[in-house]
């Protein structure tokens, strides 16, 4: 699943999401606004609503990768004793779910219909 967070303005933030399975064909996607966040404590929110998405549909068994721009989440993932304290209700609900998944970094070009959903997160809470 990739993920990403437009930031607008300090009040204006959207996150989005993809689900492909293992040859790039789409099968989910979410688009959500997120109110007035912090670059990444929202990407971090992007995080739990991918997992949470993995956990409601049938993956059991399943290789389960979640792409983000964000390298300071993805560290943050994959190296539990790094992550920033003031996180800690993100990291909580992400480790909820997070078992058996692994964690990538890709480039924010690699991620344009995450990006383009993001966008829609923003229009969804300010239209």
């Amino acid at each position: 699943m990739s993920m990403d967070l437009l930031l607008v303005s300090l009040e204006k933030a959207g996150i989005g999401g993809v689900r492909r399975d293992h040859r790039g064909i789409m099968s989910g996607m979410f688009s959500v606004p997120v109110g007035t966040k912090e670059s990444n404590e929202a990407k971090l929110i992007a995080v739990v609503k991918a997992l949470e998405s993995k956990h409601r549909q049938d993956f059991a068994g399943k290789e389960f990768v979640i792409e983000s721009d964000s390298a300071n989440v993805v560290q943050w993932m994959n190296e539990t004793s790094i992550r920033p304290w003031r996180y800690k209700d993100p990291f909580s609900l992400a480790e909820r779910f997070s078992s058996q998944i692994s964690f990538a970094h890709i480039l924010r070009e690699g991620n344009h219909c995450a990006n383009v959903l993001a966008k829609q997160g923003v229009l969804k809470q300010w239209t």
